[in-house]
């Protein structure tokens, strides 16, 4: 393909393009599809593929010729890319088109950054991870004991309410014109008496009923309540204390212990707990030491350009979300978000990270508690977007460890750790993910891609200085 190219500079890593197609080439494009419509499309009065070459391009030649363009375009802007080793950030922005005798397409477009080596000189590194206590055992057991309590009438009929005391309530609310509020009543409705979980003003006037009891009770509902309807305004409840029951907790036995967790003992269940407790505390220490690491990687790699369309989008997103930020420190987030992105990217065109086993493992986990095969669940993952969010997590922290095991390990530019060197405590977490954050990424197998056009934040490659230069290229 016979391409004149004309790049000029526009700053922030972008670039304006001219392509333009020889006329040769273009129109020997539009005449084989002009051919090939000829030959297949039926005109009234003729029989299919037999009606005059002009007559087909007169009627429908200026399709064809766009149809031919469109053909093209995709091809003449990939290799202007290619030829200007011009690594793209964004999607090319097509500002116009022209098709006269030649092809012509003008596009902006903003590259990758440059990052010739990642710094890790200074950058610490320290896992700190809290034991388990004994309180923390103890809390998961009443917590399991919780779900299977049960409650006991107390018989005595002089027993009154207390704060504290749990009942079965029956209960129906009105405005104060009458009008009944909906989702205001309820039928043997188990409470926990004077401890703030209804209405103040009801939950202030059940100490001191008896089962059996009914009464009225006059209430105004809180200013910030949730239903804005019934903020601040006035009503009364019909109340009656159904009965007064004791909450029962189950003996921890190894029945118990066995009925909950498929273990055969308390003492299994109770190692299982710590064990799980153990693995929480791992896992909220090593997350805790990538985003420490990552806000140091940060600041040690400010040094290289960063394409400002991706900055103004992600800006865009944090005014969005942070309506009542300043736009300066914003500005600074959205530049440290993209800035983050490529310095993974460059990790991960080092390391070559794959997740692919990793995430094989997550979806597995989640197919056990939906209760589905793996590619039901892989399925249903990627239908509700969990997917994408699962593999670039797990990406993330992989490309993170392995910043982690430079640091501790005090490894050269290379990568290579120095003989000797004991290996990090922080183990990575592996695997390569499926989900990259581009506009078009969709996330179909557990492995990376890393060299889609349209990708928005992809390994980093070199890019032209040049500007305003006018360069011919005969590609066979």
């Amino acid at each position: 393909m016979k391409l004149e190219i004309k790049k000029n500079e526009l700053g922030r890593l972008g670039y304006g393009f001219e392509v333009t197609l020889e006329k040769k080439e273009f129109q020997k494009a539009y005449k084989n599809k002009l051919g090939y419509y000829a030959n297949t499309m039926q005109i009234k009065g003729f029989r299919q593929g037999k009606a005059p070459l002009s007559m087909v391009e007169k009627i429908y030649g200026e399709s064809i010729r766009s149809e031919a363009a469109n053909d093209l375009l995709p091809k003449m802007i990939d290799q202007a890319l290619k030829d200007e080793k011009i690594q793209a950030a964004t999607d090319p922005e097509v500002k116009d088109v022209k098709m006269e005798e030649d092809l012509q397409v003008t596009f902006d477009v903003f590259a990758q950054p440059e990052i010739e080596e990642i710094k890790t000189a200074g950058i610490k590194a320290a896992l700190k991870t809290e034991k388990v206590t004994q309180d923390e055992i103890d809390k998961e057991i009443q917590g399991i004991l919780e779900q299977k309590v049960t409650y006991e009438e107390i018989k005595d009929k002089e027993k009154s309410v207390e704060k504290g005391d749990h009942i079965y309530l029956d209960f129906e609310g009105f405005l104060e014109d009458g009008t009944p509020i909906e989702g205001g009543k309820a039928e043997n409705y188990l409470l926990e008496a004077g401890k703030g979980n209804f209405i103040k003003d009801l939950d202030d006037n059940l100490p001191g009923m008896k089962a059996g009891e009914e009464k009225r009770v006059d209430v105004t509902f809180p200013e910030e309540y949730h239903a804005k309807h019934l903020a601040g305004a006035k009503a009364y409840f019909n109340v009656k204390v159904r009965s007064i029951v004791e909450k029962k907790y189950p003996e921890l036995s190894d029945e118990l212990a066995k009925e909950v967790s498929g273990l055969e003992s308390v003492a299994a269940l109770k190692e299982r707990i710590e064990t799980n407790l153990k693995e929480a505390k791992e896992d909220a220490a090593k997350n805790e030491l990538r985003k420490d690491v990552f806000a140091q990687l940060l600041k040690k790699n400010k040094d290289f350009p960063l394409p400002g369309k991706l900055v103004d989008e992600e800006l865009e997103s944090l005014k969005k979300n942070n309506p009542e930020a300043e736009e300066k420190e914003l500005k600074s987030q959205a530049e440290d978000s993209v800035r983050g992105y490529f310095l993974l990217h460059k990790i991960d065109a080092e390391e070559k990270i794959d997740i692919t086993q990793k995430l094989q493992e997550e979806i597995a986990k989640f197919s056990l508690y939906f209760g589905k095969d793996v590619q039901a669940t892989a399925k249903m993952l990627e239908d509700n977007g969990m997917l994408n969010k699962m593999a670039y997590d797990l990406w993330e922290k992989s490309a993170l460890d392995k910043i982690i095991e430079r640091v501790e390990n005090k490894k050269d530019a290379s990568g290579s750790a120095p003989a000797g060197e004991k290996a990090s405590d922080v183990k990575p977490a592996a695997k390569k993910t499926a989900a990259s954050k581009s506009s078009a990424a969709k996330t179909t197998t557990a492995k990376k891609s890393t060299d889609q056009t349209a990708a928005k934040k992809t390994a980093a490659k070199k890019t032209t200085k040049e500007s305003s230069e006018t360069k011919k290229t005969d590609k066979a």
